[in-house]
């Protein structure tokens, strides 16, 4: 069967006419009503019969109008897209100007609170001057408070650069920056009697100072660096001792003038217990490897001074301690008569005697604790075996 075209086919309506605009559909003369003669495109020829499946025709019928769907499919997906990339883009310059509007209200805000801070600033240094004024001081400054605080800062400057030098010092003596740890020797004594001097030149340094402010901290520091150290060394007990000693009068000196705060007594007695524990572990050592017994003629010389000055600093310290009982400044006078047969074993335990009494009282006063401490560490007489009270 030859083909033929579809308009040559069917009749082309006429638009001007009603009834046949109306009527092209169901003409008699049109064979095949169910379909339009308005459809373009690559049309299967004209049938007398409807297409359907298994009729010829109908697979490439079938053919385009997946094509036409597919390809419509593929004009809406892509329109779907646009539209989702719009908005996307949208939403993304909103956020941005949004974000963009948030950052300059918080930089007025910042700009306008130290606007106000400034001002809070200058008036009170208006107030201030009006006070100057009113007393009858011309000048808003003391001379003498600037030269104080100049004194303090140089203080300051010349213990912080005193310091570090005495802990690179003992890092560098002992060894401390190896992984192995070596039993000290007998040839570290020298490097203990360096350490020692450095540390007691720091607290020679930190007591000329005579400013709570700096004189605390810094010896908390320096005493719990001492402690650290100690154990890097051959144990030397009396310059140890000596030293210790006078640390012990400068904590002392400071409670007695009420410039420690409960924080400070409560970090200061977990420093004494700590050093106190680890001195008499040291004693017991160094009476294992013969004392006194082991130094040459030249230690014994150095120790022997040491010695000297050690009994004097304890003679001045039991007589200017006017606050201690009658028994203790016996105790005390006992001790000096007998300082040639010194136990170094009680000694030892005695470490930071004053400093832990007064802190006991301190804590057990600012605490209400009724456990406080009145004597010596506890840990320390079950060692010793001894009654250290004072």
């Amino acid at each position: 069967m030859a083909e033929t075209n579809l308009y040559e086919t069917y009749p082309t309506p006429d638009p001007s006419t009603p009834s046949s605009a109306q009527n092209v559909w169901s003409a008699p003369s049109s064979p095949h009503p169910h379909r339009s003669p308005f459809v373009t495109g690559h049309l299967p020829a004209a049938r007398e019969a409807p297409l359907r499946p298994g009729t010829k025709g109908w697979n490439k019928y079938k053919v385009f109008l997946d094509q036409t769907l597919l390809e419509t499919s593929r004009i809406f997906h892509r329109r779907l897209v646009v539209e989702q990339e719009k908005r996307e883009k949208a939403e993304k310059e909103r956020r941005e100007r949004e974000e963009i509007e948030q950052q300059k209200q918080r930089e007025e805000e910042r700009q306008r609170r130290l606007a106000e801070k400034e001002k809070e600033k200058e008036k009170e240094k208006e107030k201030d001057a009006m006070d100057v004024d009113d007393d009858g001081d011309g000048d808003e400054t003391d001379p003498g408070e600037e030269e104080s605080e100049i004194e303090d800062l140089e203080e300051v400057r010349n213990i912080n650069q005193a310091i570090p030098h005495t802990t690179a010092a003992g890092t560098q003596l002992n060894g401390s920056g190896q992984k192995e740890e070596k039993k000290p020797s007998l040839a570290s004594k020298e490097a203990l009697h360096i350490i020692l001097n450095n540390f007691e030149q720091c607290v020679d340094l930190l007591y000329r100072t005579s400013t709570p402010a700096i004189m605390i901290p810094y010896l908390l520091s320096l005493t719990a660096d001492l402690n650290d150290y100690l154990s890097g060394y051959h144990p030397d007990i009396p310059p140890t001792l000596r030293l210790l000693d006078k640390i012990d009068q400068c904590f002392h000196s400071l409670h007695e003038k009420g410039q420690l705060s409960l924080t400070d007594k409560v970090r200061l007695k977990s420093i004494i217990q700590r050093v106190q524990l680890h001195v008499v572990s040291l004693e017991e050592q160094w009476e294992e490897e013969g004392g006194l017994e082991v130094e040459d003629e030249k230690e014994a010389g150095l120790r022997q001074q040491q010695d000297m000055d050690f009994e004097e600093r304890k003679r001045e310290d039991a007589e200017g301690d006017q606050k201690m009982d009658d028994d203790t400044q016996k105790k005390d006078q006992d001790d000096d008569e007998n300082y040639d047969e010194v136990e170094w074993d009680v000694e030892a335990a005695r470490v930071f005697r004053r400093t832990f009494r007064d802190v006991g009282e301190g804590l057990k006063e600012g605490l209400d604790n009724s456990h406080a401490p009145a004597t010596m560490g506890g840990f320390a007489e079950e060692r010793c075996g001894v009654n250290l009270a004072i």
